[in-house]
């Protein structure tokens, strides 16, 4: 959220963007640093899962926010900001009636907080 202005960070609050479901790739894991100062790497155990939303009744619903990144004629960036939104075709309608108020202006940026979860494909030992 670093391209955010300070308006649009305060609005958010500490919301991070989410992306669609990936699967968990392996990672490096750094060594401590050895005699002499030598550095390496050691492989670390590889699970694989998948990240899915979280639909458990114990969960917050998702919650959505658009910020409107379309231009003026002069360069100026619009940035308008929706509430939180509480499901896609909420999402679909602001979009919509920003749209239909600012005809030039299509171009959105969405910040999700989605509850996820990691399902592994075997369950670890």
């Amino acid at each position: 959220m670093d391209d955010y202005d300070p308006e649009i960070k305060a609005r958010v609050g500490a919301r991070r963007p989410v992306g669609r479901p990936a699967p968990v790739l392996p990672a490096e894991v750094p060594a401590p640093v050895g005699v002499g100062g030598v550095t390496g790497a050691v492989p670390a155990p590889v699970i694989l899962a998948e990240l899915v939303p979280d639909s458990g009744s114990d969960v917050d619903p998702p919650i959505y926010t658009l910020v409107c990144q379309g231009e003026d004629e002069d360069g100026t960036r619009c940035v308008a900001v929706s509430v939180e939104l509480n499901g896609l075709a909420e999402v679909q309608g602001w979009a919509c009636v920003h749209m239909m108020r600012h005809p030039d202006r299509r171009s959105f940026r969405m910040i999700a907080d989605v509850p996820m979860v990691a399902v592994p494909e075997t369950e670890p030992e």
